[in-house]
């Protein structure tokens, strides 16, 4: 795409494949990587890529953008090409160094879970039945193989910090950990899924630390993916974008540090 350097992305149909992942980079040719676990293939290329970036910052003074998008906990999807290409998804394959943790871990169950009553929910809603047994200890085990796929994750985010401190950048770098969307499991008598309006599916984890950044703080102001452009480049010390759909989300800066930092003109959400 425009004004990338460097991309190195999985592509369809294999993009949801755990232990098949098949990158393209920069359009070229896929590559496929058979028996190697998908989120560990992304970490060893995000510090790849983060090597090749500090060299030129270092030569070239280049500051760099590097945007890591591991598929983890996403169901794994895989195509059977030998029945015309047909999808089938299952639970997320954790890697193999992780399949036997959490076992004793069950699904948080909030008032909202396997709900009994119903009555003031839409009709889409009214129509589910309440969950019988055995729904409950699928997703109990669901909920756990998302936690051990999550681990592969974890990892990737250490490699990454390790790696910028090895660089002599961490201290200068802005580190955003976020995603693309909440998930409900048992909600409402909902299955587990991630395109309703409730709570469960429309919040999104967003953290951020790098210098100036207070720590430990907490916002409560409501944001949103499109806030993210605009966020970026004020933290960079650019002019809000004239085209952005979005807003500068409101970061607790030190006093030095927000000098630099377009702060919003106007009220943020709330």
């Amino acid at each position: 795409p425009a004004n990338w350097t460097d991309i190195d992305a999985l592509v369809l149909p294999f993009v949801f494949e755990y232990n098949l992942p098949v990158f393209s980079r920069n359009g070229a040719a896929p590559v496929a990587y058979p028996g190697h676990y998908s989120t560990d293939v992304v970490a060893d290329k995000a510090v790849a890529q983060i090597k090749t970036a500090a060299a030129a910052h270092k030569s070239l003074g280049k500051p760099f953008y590097v945007q890591i998008a591991p598929v983890t906990c996403h169901d794994n999807v895989h195509y059977d090409a030998e029945s015309g290409g047909v999808a089938v998804a299952t639970p997320p394959y954790p890697a193999a160094r992780h399949a036997k943790l959490y076992p004793g871990v069950t699904l948080p169950k909030g008032p909202n879970f396997n709900e009994s009553d119903v009555s003031d929910k839409p009709a889409w809603i009214k129509t589910l039945p309440p969950f019988v047994s055995s729904n409950a200890t699928f997703m109990d085990e669901y909920y756990r193989q998302r936690l051990r796929a999550l681990r592969a994750a974890d990892e990737l985010v250490d490699k990454v910090v390790q790696q910028l401190e090895e660089e002599g950048l961490l201290n200068n770098t802005y580190i955003i950990y976020t995603g693309d969307n909440g998930y409900h499991i048992g909600a409402h008598r909902q299955g587990s899924g991630k395109e309703t309006p409730y709570e469960e599916d429309i919040h999104v984890p967003f953290y951020i630390r790098g210098p100036g950044l207070q720590q430990g703080v907490v916002n409560n102001a409501i944001g949103s993916h499109v806030d993210l452009a605009s966020t970026l480049v004020a933290l960079a010390g650019g002019q809000h974008p004239v085209i952005a759909d979005g807003q500068t989300m409101p970061l607790h800066l030190s006093a030095k540090q927000g000098a630099n930092f377009t702060q919003p003109k106007q009220q943020y959400r709330s």
